[in-house]
């Protein structure tokens, strides 16, 4: 696994497969990029697809406080900026973070 120092955090995130179209897979509340481990095999030949650690999950850094849904779209925003534009799926409140935009700001 590699490691990205995005918004204060250090998160930990995988990037595999050889398809054009870039995928990030968002882990619900309380889980990990694992959850996603039965289903990038089946991806990775059509997909870029990027699993990580949502900041105060398994390997990625636990920051003090209680963290917020906008902490995590900046998050996966600065993770997916060098991916380009792209389709994103999630579970649990992965759902809510797929669902804003990622385009830069001012767009």
């Amino acid at each position: 696994m590699a490691a990205a120092n995005v918004n204060g955090v250090r998160l930990f995130y995988e990037l595999q497969g050889s398809g054009e179209a870039p995928l990030a897979l968002v882990h619900g509340s309380w889980d990990s990029h694992h959850d996603w481990d039965l289903l990038v095999p089946r991806l990775v030949d059509s997909f870029r697809v990027l699993t990580y650690d949502r900041r105060g999950h398994s390997e990625s850094t636990c920051p003090p406080g209680q963290g917020s849904v906008r902490e995590d779209v900046a998050d996966l925003a600065a993770l997916i900026q060098d991916l380009g534009p792209g389709t994103r799926a999630g579970m649990g409140s992965g759902k809510l973070v797929r669902r804003i935009d990622c385009a830069p700001a001012g767009r």
